[in-house]
C-alpha cells in the first residue's frame, strides 16, 4: 500500500487521494479491518462515506462496529445501509430508463435514415 502511495501520484501531500479515485478509501478500510486496527478502518470508512461511496462506507462501518460490539452504531448503520442500497437501486434505474430511452431514439433514427437511404436510391433510378 505505501508503494501504491508513492508510485501512484494519485495522492496530495498530506495522503489525501485525488478527487474521483476515493474508492480506495474502502480497500484501505478493508485492509485495517482485516490486519485488526479498527481505528483506522473506522476513519477510512468514515472518509469513503463523506465522498459520497455511502453503501461501501456503510457496509464497512457495519462490520467495524460488528467488531466493537457497538450496538447502538449497528442500529444505527443498519438504517443508512438500507437507504442507501434503496437510493443506489434507484439511480441503477433510472440510468436504465435513461439508457433504454437513447437506444430507442437511437434505434428509431437509424430506421428513418435507413428508409431515407432507399427513398434516395428509388428516386436516383427513377431520374436516371
Amino acid at each position: 500500500m505505501d508503494i501504491f502511495k508513492q508510485k501512484s501520484k494519485l495522492f496530495d501531500g498530506e495522503g489525501n487521494i485525488e478527487e474521483g479515485n476515493e474508492q480506495y478509501y474502502n480497500s484501505i478500510g478493508l485492509y485495517h479491518l482485516g490486519t485488526g486496527n479498527i481505528d483506522s478502518a473506522e476513519y477510512y470508512f468514515h472518509k469513503l462515506w463523506t465522498s459520497g461511496y455511502h453503501v461501501e462506507a456503510c457496509e464497512g462501518l457495519l462490520s467495524v462496529y460488528k467488531t466493537m460490539k457497538n450496538t447502538d452504531s449497528i442500529i444505527k448503520y443498519t438504517s443508512l445501509y438500507k437507504h442507501a442500497q434503496e437510493q443506489w437501486a434507484t439511480s441503477q434505474q433510472a440510468s436504465a430508463i435513461i439508457r433504454s430511452s437513447a437506444m430507442y431514439r437511437y434505434e428509431r433514427n437509424q430506421n428513418i435514415a435507413i428508409r431515407k437511404e432507399k427513398d434516395i436510391r428509388i428516386s436516383h433510378q427513377i431520374i436516371l
